[in-house]
């Protein structure tokens, strides 16, 4: 599972990189630093309320699942789910928060989709590493954290902007909920 794992990690790393040559070339710095900016909160607040939590999960839940201890597997997955939704709807609350005082609302709106998505995947993809390895949540991850960089490259040249930027993430979260699902 290691190997999926690194490439998993390693993927948005570079697709982050070649979105942000991308937006510095066609929005410049101002858009750029907005983007950065919004995205630095959305990754913030779902590495506190979320991420930290995905490896408890698995490590948990996998223990359950070695002993035969369904009973356990079903009380902690619902706590995952309880622990998903809670951290994904903080995020939201204070993505919109923030995103009501700017100029730019449908940006932080779009992120706000893509930070519950965010939730919702490490959430299902904690019970479904936990139940079948990484390799089954890992592939799934490598693709739409493949697929977003490139709808958004393709949302700037378009002209969507910084919001644009978004909605492909958005989309792309909500597709990789759907399939891990």
């Amino acid at each position: 599972g290691g190997i999926w794992l690194a490439a998993a990690t390693l993927t948005p790393l570079l697709a982050g990189a070649m979105v942000s040559v991308v937006l510095g070339r066609f929005l410049g710095p101002d858009e750029l630093g907005q983007q950065s900016y919004i995205a630095f909160v959305q990754a913030l607040l779902s590495a506190l309320l979320v991420g930290s939590l995905f490896s408890l999960w698995v490590r948990q839940i996998s223990e359950a699942r070695a002993v035969g201890d369904m009973a356990m597997v079903e009380v902690l997955s619902r706590q995952a789910n309880v622990g998903g939704l809670v951290g994904g709807g903080i995020s939201v609350v204070v993505l919109l928060t923030i995103g009501l005082r700017s100029d730019d609302i449908v940006s932080w709106v779009a992120c706000a989709i893509w930070a519950l998505a965010n939730a919702a995947a490490l959430n299902y993809g904690a019970r479904t590493v936990a139940a079948f390895g990484w390799a089954a949540v890992s592939r799934h991850n490598i693709i739409w954290q493949s697929v977003a960089p490139v709808l958004a490259v393709l949302a700037v040249l378009a002209g969507c902007g910084v919001a644009g930027v978004f909605v492909a993430y958005a989309f792309s979260a909500t597709c990789l909920v759907l399939v891990i699902r």
